[in-house]
């Protein structure tokens, strides 16, 4: 059997459940909730976890799909900006074992997408504002972004395709862009941004 859980908090909020396969587990919180909070999860698989929390700012939007089986997916987002920029936070696992985690705590908007494709991926983001999007085509792949407070406005992207890949994004003052490309197997690459 499957386990499901919706909490809401506040008015004319959206949130929806699809769950087939056995042993899949997903929650949805959201406080201080508005007509501009919507938040879904997919699960088609066995053992899948899945988990948004959403609290605070104006408009959120939150998707978590998993495709197969052993998945792990986390959202937090906390804070925000204007109404008329969501902020928006999207995980798509396809495959198995993969592990992903969003968690922003937001000082303004922000958004981030983590796409895995394949098996054993892992992929963290921490923001507090700006983009970080990460993507994973093959397998036992670890991707980061870390851009907490002080790094408003910074964009981080993560490009992997083939397997035992580690790439790193850290940044430490506002509006940095970086961008990480792996091509192949068993690179190891890190990009900090500072004073």
């Amino acid at each position: 059997s499957n386990e499901a859980s919706i909490d809401q908090v506040g008015n004319n909020a959206e949130a929806s459940i699809n769950q087939a396969g056995e042993l899949n587990d997903a929650s949805i919180d959201q406080l201080d909730a508005n007509s501009n909070y919507t938040a879904s999860v997919l699960q088609q698989g066995d053992e899948n976890e899945a988990s948004i929390f959403q609290d605070g700012g104006n408009q959120k939007r939150s998707v978590i799909e998993q495709l197969g089986d052993g998945n792990d997916a986390s959202v937090t987002v906390v804070g925000g900006g204007p109404i008329d920029l969501p902020d928006a936070s999207d995980i798509y696992q396809t495959g198995n074992d993969n592990a992903a985690t969003i968690s922003m705590d937001l000082i303004t908007n922000g958004s981030s997408t983590i796409v895995q494709t394949g098996n054993d991926n892992e992929a963290f983001v921490t923001l507090d504002s700006g983009i970080g999007d990460v993507t994973q085509i093959g397998n036992e792949n670890f991707a980061e972004i870390n851009s907490p407070f002080f790094s408003s406005g910074s964009q981080g992207f993560v490009t992997q395709e083939g397997n035992f890949n580690e790439g790193t994004i850290i940044q430490g003052t506002t509006n940095n862009v970086a961008t990480l490309n792996q091509t192949g197997d068993s690179n190891t690459a890190t990009i900090s941004q500072s004073q």
